[in-house]
């Protein structure tokens, strides 16, 4: 196994973790018996910041250390990809075209499982889902939550390639 297709795998495992709840903030929380009420009110407020997270920092910092120079153009390749996807999307839509909007919403949340974007490969499951489904109808509300969410995660990576 590669380097990089092991950090792929890491960063698959932590979505997956994300999403069944057990984000380290949560998992700490679950082991408090004795801690003091203010603790765990600024452990429910972590909790709730990881789980509105637009990029896993962790991951991230990970994929930094093993590609060195090479991540600042995995970022910017990232983000000039994801616009192209979008463009996509938008294109399948306006053509009422299920199987496309389906195959560019798969490939894009991929993509944004492998650079740490959780929230964002959501709304492409989302969107992905509406395609296999051939139901449309609210596609372009779809896209429009894809188009705002990759907004703060281009911010955030923006930030985190630079800082």
């Amino acid at each position: 196994m590669s380097s990089f297709q092991g950090v792929a795998s890491r960063l698959c495992r932590r979505f997956a973790m994300t999403y069944a709840g057990t984000t380290r903030a949560t998992a700490w929380k679950q082991n408090t018996s004795g801690v003091p009420s203010r603790f765990l009110a600024e452990a429910d407020t972590v909790a709730a910041m990881s789980e509105h997270q637009h990029i896993d920092h962790d991951a991230l910092a990970e994929l930094r250390d093993v590609m060195e120079d090479e991540f600042a153009i995995l970022v910017n390749t990232f983000l000039q990809d994801a616009d192209d996807r979008l463009e996509q999307l938008r294109a399948g839509a306006a053509s009422e075209d299920a199987e496309e909007v389906r195959k560019m919403a798969h490939s894009f949340k991929g993509s944004c499982i492998n650079i740490g974007a959780p929230e964002l490969a959501e709304r492409c499951r989302t969107a992905e889902q509406r395609g296999r489904d051939g139901d449309l109808s609210d596609i372009h509300d779809c896209i429009s939550a894809i188009e705002a969410e990759l907004g703060a995660v281009r911010q955030e990576l923006a930030h985190f390639r630079d800082g």
